[in-house]
């Protein structure tokens, strides 16, 4: 009788407990990772609705509407084969609405791997993270680019998933495997994002040599070593799987911007890039497409920087009191963390960066969110007016880019909407011409002249990539909106040598568009 009661009360305590014992979501995803989430869900709407919204084709996404844009002759061979296939069950097609969204849920999921790597515990922290992540300029620059935005947020995706994986494996050697093919795949769909992983991979070193630092000397170098091989492990995978695509399919790199010459180099260029990174940690590049802390965010970087080196000073000072290996870890990092922001100076040819390549800069704002939360309680006052002041900072710099992000889309609604009227007009007067048909093949001469002309918007001079290149792809601009295109004359020189068109006034003047000997001829 005993065993038997023993039974029944057992019975009745299981029967009181909640029916989903073995897994539940919350055990997973906490608050703090849904403030992130729905955080950058949010500020990415207000910033980049406006784009979402319209379609603003220009550029190159004028000529790529309906595909991925340069794939394995620019050693983005992964990007090759996910186009393959989308083009197969879906079809790849520039829509903002829909990749632009899907960008967002895909920025998000990576923010979510954040706050866990950097165990972030306030929602405060985690909501300006989110947002960050999400607003940062190089994303205005992306979505320039709609037609291969999502596979670059993707892209982003498995840099920080490679990252959470080497991070987050209790076997070491399993982790640096499963977090090389995530790093192998992000570089084979856009190469640029190679200095985020490097810099999230930092960031989470030195967050667990500051949590843990009376951990033995030979423990943390083991665990940062294990990061570094994962990153260098991703990276030849990357170019073996490169070399084999290309021999399959008998195509070699392209010499645009240095590919061909990619994972060639030599300790004079990691030097000279080693100095560059430095100097534009320092002093940031002012004006110009890889401007990313750009008019009055460019104070607030320099007050940002000065919190991060105080609260490194302030954690490094604590090590030395507890264990003196940690500080050393901490000042090495320090040393480090301007080259992992600015590893593209190493990478490649540097007049070739633009702003769609600068997302590992936002780790700059990141850096003191996480340094602030691993204050002391002994620091209490400290953090928590810290925070205030911080978060007073960053929430400005969202806003900033935020609105900076809607005047670029802005200056893209003039640009098109002027180009639009433009080539309206210009078809409109070649469809005029006395002898036009529809047959006839077209030569447009001088069009040097045309793109040297400054229509944009004066008032409105974002200088993001690629808001502010109005001429660019214009004839397949022509086109997609006014539905006019002829077959073009190869031979130009001839056409400019005959006296009748010598003797041609440009466009837009009376005359600039005739038909002689059997071609359209306008001349620019």
């Amino acid at each position: 009788m005993g065993r038997r009661n023993k039974n029944i009360i057992q019975q009745g305590k299981e029967a009181k407990e909640p029916a989903l014992k073995q897994w539940e979501l919350t055990d997973y995803i906490k608050k703090q990772h849904w403030a992130a989430f729905f955080s950058t869900l949010l500020w990415g709407l207000a910033a980049h609705g406006y784009m979402f919204l319209n379609k603003f084709s220009w550029h190159d996404d004028a000529a790529h509407a309906f595909g991925v844009g340069g794939t394995y002759n620019l050693g983005r061979w992964f990007l090759g084969m996910l186009g393959d296939v989308m083009q197969k069950y879906l079809g790849n097609v520039s829509l903002p609405w829909f990749n632009g969204i899907l960008c967002l849920f895909l920025i998000a999921s990576g923010t979510m791997l954040l706050v866990e790597m950097f165990r972030l515990e306030r929602i405060s922290s985690c909501i300006l993270l989110g947002a960050l992540m999400a607003v940062f300029p190089s994303w205005t620059s992306t979505y320039g680019y709609m037609f291969t935005a999502a596979y670059y947020a993707f892209a982003v995706f498995l840099a920080l998933l490679g990252v959470y994986l080497v991070w987050a494996a209790k076997n070491p050697w399993c982790g640096i495997l499963a977090g090389a093919v995530c790093q192998c795949l992000s570089l084979g769909i856009y190469q640029a994002y190679l200095p985020l992983a490097a810099t999230v991979l930092l960031l989470c070193f030195l967050n667990d040599v500051i949590l843990e630092p009376e951990k033995k000397i030979w423990e943390q170098f083991r665990r940062g070593l294990y990061m570094v091989i994962s990153l260098l492990v991703g990276i030849i995978f990357y170019l073996l799987a490169n070399r084999i695509v290309l021999a399959s399919k008998g195509i070699s790199l392209s010499a645009y911007q240095n590919i061909s010459g990619m994972g060639q180099t030599d300790l004079k260029t990691l030097l000279h890039g080693i100095l560059l990174a430095w100097k534009d940690f320092i002093l940031p590049t002012k004006g110009g497409n890889t401007d990313m802390y750009m008019q009055s965010v460019r104070p607030v970087y320099f007050v940002v920087l000065a919190i991060s080196v105080c609260l490194l000073a302030w954690h490094i000072v604590q090590c030395v009191k507890r264990e003196k290996s940690s500080s050393a870890f901490l000042s090495v990092g320090l040393l480090c963390f301007p080259i992992g922001v600015n590893l593209l100076y190493l990478m490649g040819d540097i007049d070739s960066i633009h702003s769609i390549m600068m997302y590992a800069k936002v780790m700059v704002f990141i850096l003191p969110v996480i340094l602030i939360e691993r204050l002391s309680l002994n620091a209490k006052k400290v953090k928590k007016y810290g925070m205030l002041c911080l978060s007073a900072l960053l929430l400005y710099v969202a806003v900033f880019y935020t609105h900076y992000a809607n005047v670029c889309y802005l200056q893209a609604e003039f640009q098109q909407t002027g180009m639009i009227s433009w080539m309206t007009s210009l078809a409109t007067r070649i469809e005029s011409t006395e002898g036009y048909n529809r047959e006839l093949p077209i030569a447009y001469v001088n069009q040097e002249n045309l793109y040297q002309s400054t229509r944009y918007t004066q008032e409105l001079n974002a200088q993001i990539i690629p808001y502010g290149n109005v001429f660019s792809r214009w004839k397949i601009s022509l086109y997609r909106w006014c539905g006019f295109r002829h077959e073009e004359v190869a031979d130009l020189a001839a056409i400019e040598s005959l006296p009748e068109v010598q003797g041609m006034p440009s466009y837009p003047a009376a005359g600039s568009i005739r038909v002689v000997n059997g071609i359209i001829v306008v001349k620019f």
